[in-house]
């Protein structure tokens, strides 16, 4: 039970933080104003996070998992075609980045205001699994005719979502997903069927 309570403050005290930096930015909130919203001390806060940074980091990681979570799920889902799924993947994903746009949106802009044009360490590290999971996705999908391909066509659906994430981001009206998570998956397979008919030779390797 102690560890349940444990758990459950670290994540009020989480998602109390993301609303702080979506509205003000990480670097203007500080510590007391965070504990006070919990209704907690600070001393209190500082026994649950040593510091701002380890706070942030804790953000980023439950980011993380609120999106890798659900995306594993439908992973597992036997009931699903492999296109299924990666259609139902994309929509997942853009969901919920929808959803944390204002967090992410503000962090963005204190990152640009920094003067930080690089991609933080921890999101670099994920693009090579990130990589590999595409590269299997994509021979699921379309059989060992398309892998040397695959870099081209991970390129292509990253800009693509990249893209589409913007749009969600500055669209006045909402955009719909499943539409977009439809698009996707449809300009894939027209990609695939013309590369499998003229049988280019590969810009980049797999």
């Amino acid at each position: 039970m102690a560890a349940d309570k444990t758990t459950n403050k670290k994540e009020q005290i989480i998602k109390t933080a993301m609303q702080l930096f979506a509205v003000k930015g990480s670097s203007s909130t500080s510590m007391q104003e965070i504990a006070e919203l919990c209704g907690i001390s600070k001393g209190s806060l500082y026994l649950v996070f040593k510091s701002k940074e380890e706070l942030e980091r804790s953000i980023y990681i439950y980011c993380f998992r609120m999106i890798r979570d659900p995306l594993q799920q439908e992973e597992q889902n036997s009931s699903r075609t492999p296109r299924e799924k990666l259609r139902n993947q994309i929509e997942i994903l853009l969901h919920h980045v929808y959803e944390l746009r204002e967090f992410f949106q503000r962090q963005f802009q204190e990152l640009a205001g920094k003067g930080m044009t690089d991609a933080p360490d921890w999101l670099r590290k994920i693009n090579g699994p990130l990589l590999k999971w595409s590269q299997n996705k994509l021979e699921t999908l379309y059989g060992k005719e398309v892998l040397p391909y695959t870099g081209e066509l991970f390129l292509l659906g990253h800009g693509m979502i990249h893209s589409y994430i913007f749009l969600l981001f500055n669209h006045e009206s909402f955009v719909s997903i499943p539409r977009l998570a439809n698009h996707l998956v449809d300009v894939l397979d027209i990609v695939v069927a013309g590369l499998h008919a003229g049988r280019p030779a590969p810009c980049s390797p797999p």
